[in-house]
């Protein structure tokens, strides 16, 4: 990555860290690295290597693609041949279309112990068993 694209994935993670209303030291604790190494990130002063840029994709719920290209690249995200296909009652195009609580609640939910997980799965769908 050039220095450009250093401030343009800057810019996205700290967009998507503010839409969280996380602090750095939040995000930091939740990835397991230091406040300093993500604010070099966040700052466009340093790229992340490809398994911290996978790291973030997943945490922020948004595809590597979005960190890495510039906003002019064009890429198909939605296959159309799952567009008229179901999860539940969700379509399945809506189902990545996270609202902030939402992406709230899931990143949350990724941050507990696995056993605090499968309590909070227990919950939500009674009778069957979080696979990991």
């Amino acid at each position: 990555m050039n220095s450009l694209n250093h401030k343009a994935l800057g810019e996205r993670l700290l967009k998507l860290r503010k839409e969280l209303n996380m602090t750095q030291d939040e995000v930091a604790t939740a990835l397991d690295m230091s406040r300093t190494s993500f604010s070099k990130y966040e700052n466009g002063v340093a790229a992340p290597p490809l398994p911290v840029l996978k790291k973030l994709a997943k945490f922020y719920n948004v595809g590597l693609e979005y960190l890495i290209f510039d906003k002019d690249t064009k890429i198909k995200v939605n296959d159309p041949s799952e567009e008229g296909r179901t999860v539940g009652d969700i379509p399945y195009m809506k189902i990545t279309e996270l609202s902030t609580v939402e992406r709230e609640m899931i990143l949350k939910f990724r941050t507990l112990p696995l056993k605090e997980q499968r309590k909070v799965y227990r919950i939500l769908f009674p009778g069957r068993k979080l696979e990991q």
